[in-house]
């Protein structure tokens, strides 16, 4: 049961990272469609990683001295992020004389990535999951955790914001769904009901909900935001079960490659979507029609860079050569 339990949990990380890497190509002249997709996935994507983020914390639960538990999770999360960042800012600074650059850096920017998402607005997921992973220890028992959710939720709703530096706004809005991700596995015996609930009527509920934000009857009130990522969360997860339970094996496979690399893809995806995007536009064909179909082909290229590259080479190169192996945090 806990095999299964943690195989559906990794195939909702690898579905997370996939929505993320969706979600960061927004071409301009992208039809109506294709935005409609991007905010219903802006909707879930990020609690929904968040939320895997809790229970895999939780499944994963082993005592240690709290500076041990904070080295590994400075090895594995900040000192990819930094490699990453330092990379990116690089690149942007050698080419963007040049070449037009998403959001120009500075020299300074080597400074600002101490205590802020400067390579990309993206990384504040870095920042955030590593403030619930400097308190989560303090939270060590199911009744602490349950204090900690409800902790959450007060600061959800609190009106005032959290500063932007390390990411503590982002920090603020996301922990209720840390917390929750831990609490599940905490009470999961007591919420095998909803396990219980045929897909079809978190399919139901999912379009339903997300058909009343298109047409603007739901908006962005933090009780309706959370109201919408917790549907969110059940339909994926409800996807993941029934994936575990009767989707084939090479689908299954592919999806855990993906969960397994899925933090190098979330670091390195925008830059390979970038690469991506570059060799496009060199296609006539595709980049001159304004044809439905070809903006799907377009769309599924540069996407398809964005996870399969980074997952081909953290398999092949990252985790092959030791110095690369400690500059992203394996063992």
């Amino acid at each position: 049961m806990v095999k299964n339990r943690i195989i559906y949990i990794d195939i909702a990380r690898a579905i997370a990272i996939i929505l993320v890497v969706i979600g960061h190509y927004i071409p301009q002249d992208h039809p109506d469609w294709y935005g409609e997709m991007r905010s219903v996935i802006y909707g879930f994507h990020m609690p929904l990683f968040m939320f895997a983020s809790g229970l895999v914390y939780n499944v994963t639960f082993r005592r240690e001295k709290y500076g041990i538990f904070l080295y590994r999770k400075i090895k594995r999360l900040l000192i990819p992020y930094f490699v990453v960042s330092f990379l990116i800012i690089t690149m942007k600074l050698l080419s963007q004389g040049n070449l037009y650059v998403e959001n120009p850096v500075t020299l300074f920017s080597y400074i600002r990535v101490f205590y802020m998402p400067e390579a990309g607005y993206f990384t504040w997921f870095v920042w955030a999951l590593w403030w619930m992973f400097v308190i989560i220890p303090f939270f060590d028992s199911k009744r602490k955790r349950l204090f900690l959710l409800l902790l959450s939720v007060l600061l959800y709703f609190l009106p005032q914001n959290f500063p932007e530096v390390f990411c503590l706004k982002e920090f603020k809005r996301m922990l209720i769904f840390f917390a929750l991700g831990c609490v599940s596995w905490d009470w999961r015996r007591n919420l095998d009901m909803l396990k219980q609930i045929p897909i079809y009527i978190y399919v139901l509920l999912f379009v339903i909900t997300n058909y009343i934000k298109v047409i603007g009857y739901i908006g962005n009130q933090r009780g309706e935001s959370l109201i919408i990522s917790l549907v969110g969360i059940g339909f994926v997860f409800s996807i993941c079960r029934w994936l575990d339970n009767k989707g084939g094996v090479t689908m299954k496979n592919l999806l855990l490659k993906v969960a397994s690399s899925s933090y190098v893809i979330y670091l390195l995806h925008t830059t390979f979507e970038g690469f991506a995007k570059a060799v496009v536009v060199k296609i006539p064909i595709i980049i001159a029609s304004q044809d439905p179909i070809m903006f799907s082909i377009r769309a599924i290229i540069v996407v398809s860079f964005g996870i399969l590259v980074p997952l081909l080479l953290d398999v092949y190169v990252i985790r092959r050569l030791k110095a690369t192996r400690f500059l992203f945090g394996y063992k």
